[in-house]
């Protein structure tokens, strides 16, 4: 395909001088690299956190069972953000005048149409590396004495369970499909990865403060894999925390989910659960949608959600990290969410570089 300036074209006069023909509807070409300079800006900050969350995933995985795929799509995703950072410095750098500019448009229509095929292959591509084959094995059932019944009716175990993940220390989860079911003692294949989503970054907040509540009261929350076990050093009793805590942070966590366990007699949600709701929608608002954030980059490396193969439950990992629950309700969170990561800088650097030298060239070819 030939490229053809879309705004200047020179022709040659009767003396043989060269002269500028007159600029052809300006203000249309004006609109399509207007439009043009939006789609490419938000195909590369989707490119970017692409590739900042195949970095996670990969950062998640043990050394010895990573392979050189996800790296590579992270890699590729890389670079095709620095080209679009390239294309956007060129719209931007583009003279909104009739005679001086010569930015060739190449067939610009369809090679926004090639540069969005060829994202949302890549997503795909790296969405799909990302997942890690794994085996969960759901332990034996909690004690009789750790059955919660809300306020509208039924019972339910309540959370976390026993259990083992093949890529991953944790041995306490929490159910995430309260409406599905899952047999004890029993081994699923799948994948895992860190949280995704509101939903279950909320989920894994509210499993975290089980265990922060546990320790404020004086309990040991435990499990060998096989079996979880309460061990009451204060003054709560097991009865009052299951109430109270565990009972209400399992169906706050079926809530967000959307996935109460109806066929155990629970039809509503349960006005207990309610504070727990409200507090992870706090965390939300304040520290986990920003998954740059320090804190968050630590705390998503050390949770797991198991996704199985067939049509049952998920399970989320209990991970204790203090300093994750106490700043999500500090006004510190907020200063250190709004910090980018050194890659990101850097994108955003080369981009505002070349911005700067192509609007310092546009400016040297103007007559004095």
């Amino acid at each position: 395909m030939k490229c053809k300036s879309r705004i200047q074209q020179t022709d040659r006069t009767s003396g043989g001088a060269e002269a500028i023909a007159p600029a052809r509807n300006v203000p249309a070409i004006h609109e399509e690299l207007r439009l043009l300079r939006y789609r490419y800006t938000h195909i590369a900050q989707a490119i970017r956190s692409a590739a900042d969350n195949s970095h996670k995933n990969e950062s998640s995985v043990p050394v010895d069972t990573q392979d050189c795929r996800p790296a590579f799509g992270t890699l590729i995703l890389q670079v095709l953000a620095h080209i679009l950072a390239v294309v956007i410095s060129r719209i931007q750098s583009a003279y909104k005048g009739e005679k001086y500019t010569n930015w060739p448009s190449c067939g610009s229509k369809d090679l926004s149409f090639t540069f969005g095929i060829c994202v949302c292959g890549l997503l795909a591509f790296c969405s799909t590396l990302s997942a890690n084959s794994t085996v969960f094995v759901l332990g034996n059932s909690n004690s009789s004495n750790q059955n919660y019944s809300p306020a509208g009716g039924g019972t339910v175990p309540a959370g976390p369970y026993a259990g083992t993940l093949t890529n991953s220390s944790d041995t306490l989860f929490f159910c995430l499909d309260g409406n599905l079911d899952a047999n004890w003692d029993t081994p699923y294949n799948g994948t895992d990865g860190p949280p995704s989503g509101q939903a279950q970054e909320e989920a894994a907040f509210l499993a975290s403060m089980m265990l922060y509540a546990a320790a404020q009261d004086g309990i040991t929350v435990a499990s060998d894999g096989t079996n979880e076990s309460l061990t009451i050093n204060g003054s709560v009793s097991m009865a009052t925390f299951v109430n109270t805590v565990e009972g209400p942070i399992s169906m706050a966590i079926w809530q967000i989910m959307g996935s109460l366990p109806t066929q155990d007699g629970i039809a509503s949600n349960d006005p207990a659960a309610a504070p727990f709701v409200a507090l992870a929608q706090d965390a939300w608002t304040n520290l986990l949608q920003y998954p740059l954030n320090p804190l968050m980059v630590a705390f998503n490396s050390n949770v797991m959600v198991f996704a199985p193969t067939g049509s049952t439950q998920r399970f989320v990992a209990a991970y204790s990290d203090s300093t994750l629950i106490s700043a999500a309700y500090s006004d510190s969170a907020l200063t250190n969410a709004a910090t980018p990561e050194p890659g990101t800088m850097v994108l955003l650097g080369t981009g505002s570089l070349l911005i700067a030298l192509g609007c310092a060239r546009r400016l040297a070819r103007r007559p004095l």
